[in-house]
């Protein structure tokens, strides 16, 4: 068995079709396949990496569907132990003049896999280069993570297949600068893309607007700062200024950050982590983006396609992209080899792709401590007058009081309530809790932690906007869309907070 056959075996299986679909097709056909279950026409972007053939398997059988399609089946016979794919669509130049795309499905025994093989007809024979599929099932919404690796998966050039089944209703997709063509297997809308290297940028458009699918995270890493209520040991407090973080707004000067000099003393340095580091100017705030335990043979970076690639394989994390404040859709075609990391060494990045601020290779006695989160400690938060009024009459009269009020209103006024340990007229503001669980609940908690959340939640809540159809009062980012704060409501008569969704 030589190599690519044991490959096959291993990441594959034995790749069979049951014995009623072990059929040849000799012509193009569109058949119909009809599946129990929902078939979502929505969209997720799904990355599907190749492995390339290169053993130099040729076929003659002229450039044309018919011939791709025997050529193809020639060669599942002699080179893949007669694997057996059940062939739905050619796509004749599909990057270039004289190449072409198969796809189809396969039987991986549990459930059936759309199947790629890329083919280039030169001197009158087609050659087999990347091929495989991971990750699209037909059956399946590709909710499960896939399984990426460092080696077999490039083109002779580097080049890579990226490949996806459109879901949540998006219209397109953009990889790179072009809108790839989509076509339709079933009602499986499929599209396939021939990218130069793994780290060109993939969007997704829908209903006009155009956003950076999201690729495979690490479940295990945490990229949000945390809220940091007291100083503990010798962290401190920074103000921070400078641009290196600023993305969607001023998301690091908002709130003063909380820095940790001793961290790293105890503590290993991993990929994602905010630190403060030593720049050309005084103090900088930039993200870890490759740590030396990244690669078992050593760790080479550069930043190539908008994306930060290391060891060839680009960052599935969103910090690995180019990003920049004002630019939600921003991209850079530059391209900056790094080279190999040294053991004392970091590469480290700023958030913000425009800023000038500390990027590349540093040594690592030059991260002056880890950024912990924002401090909440020195928040203040008012209350208007209405709002004070509004809490004495439900404080004198029960919750009718508030019948009428708005969700915010309710809210701040309950947060109030409960910043004046006032238990009784913050559980009348408050659902799906009994006033003796809520009481000894508070009472158990420091309240010296209570004040600063209370007074950073009601401080969202002052810009926070109510979706009524998710019953929630939610704080956008401006640039993104996303959420970056929810606070939950119910109705009860009228609205009152959620007491499961207030994390005090």
């Amino acid at each position: 068995m030589n190599r690519f056959k044991q490959e096959q075996q291993e990441i594959f299986g034995e790749l069979r079709l049951s014995d009623e679909k072990k059929r040849k097709v000799l012509q193009m056909t569109q058949k119909k396949r009809y599946r129990s279950g929902p078939i979502g026409a929505v969209a997720v972007f799904s990355v599907v990496c190749f492995f390339l053939v290169m053993n130099g398997f040729k076929a003659d059988k002229g450039y044309s569907q018919a011939g791709a399609i025997a050529a193809y089946e020639e060669f599942l016979q002699k080179e893949r132990n007669n694997m057996q794919v059940d062939i739905r669509h050619v796509k004749l130049s599909f990057n270039q003049k004289n190449d072409a795309l198969i796809v189809g499905i396969y039987d991986q025994g549990e459930s059936d896999v759309y199947y790629f093989q890329y083919m280039i007809y030169e001197d009158n024979e087609w050659e087999f280069g990347l091929s495989g599929g991971a990750g699209i099932r037909t059956d399946k919404t590709n909710e499960e993570p896939l399984n990426w690796t460092y080696e077999d998966y490039h083109g002779e050039n580097g080049e890579v297949i990226f490949a996806g089944k459109l879901k949540d209703g998006t219209d397109s997709i953009i990889v790179g600068e072009k809108e790839i063509e989509l076509f339709t297997i079933d009602r499986d809308k499929i599209w396939v893309a021939l990218v130069p290297s793994v780290g060109t940028p993939v969007y997704s458009v829908k209903d006009g607007v155009k956003k950076r699918a999201e690729q495979v995270p690490r479940p295990d890493i945490i990229t949000e700062l945390p809220i940091v209520y007291e100083l503990v040991g010798d962290d401190y407090v920074l103000s921070y200024e400078k641009d290196t973080m600023h993305v969607y707004g001023e998301e690091y000067s908002q709130f003063d950050i909380v820095v940790d000099p001793d961290y790293y003393e105890k503590n290993a340095f991993n990929f994602t982590d905010v630190v403060l580091v030593e720049g050309r100017d005084g103090p900088e705030v930039v993200r870890i983006q490759a740590t030396n335990d990244m690669g078992s043979h050593g760790v080479s970076v550069k930043k190539e396609e908008s994306s930060i690639v290391i060891n060839e394989i680009g960052i599935l994390e969103p910090y690995g992209w180019a990003r920049a404040e004002g630019y939600p859709d921003y991209k850079t075609s530059e391209t900056v080899d790094y080279g190999q990391m040294a053991e004392d060494e970091l590469f480290v990045h700023p958030d913000n792709w425009l800023s000038e601020g500390v990027q590349g290779y540093i040594k690592k006695d030059q991260i002056i401590g880890k950024v912990l989160g924002y401090s909440i400690a020195d928040i203040e938060t008012s209350w208007s007058s209405a709002e004070v009024t509004l809490y004495e009459e439900v404080k004198q009269k029960g919750y009718n009081a508030a019948a009428k009020a708005t969700p915010k209103e309710v809210a701040r006024v309950q947060l109030y309530a409960l910043l004046q340990a006032d238990y009784k007229t913050a559980h009348a503001l408050t659902s799906d809790i009994s006033y003796e669980r809520l009481e000894n609940y508070f009472k158990e908690i420091k309240q010296d932690n209570l004040k600063h959340y209370f007074s950073y939640y009601a401080y969202m809540l002052e810009t926070a906007e109510f979706n009524i159809i998710e019953g929630k009062l939610i704080v956008e980012s401006s640039q993104t869309g996303k959420n970056i704060f929810e606070w939950e409501m119910a109705r009860d008569g009228g609205w009152k907070v959620k007491f499961k969704s207030t994390v005090y």
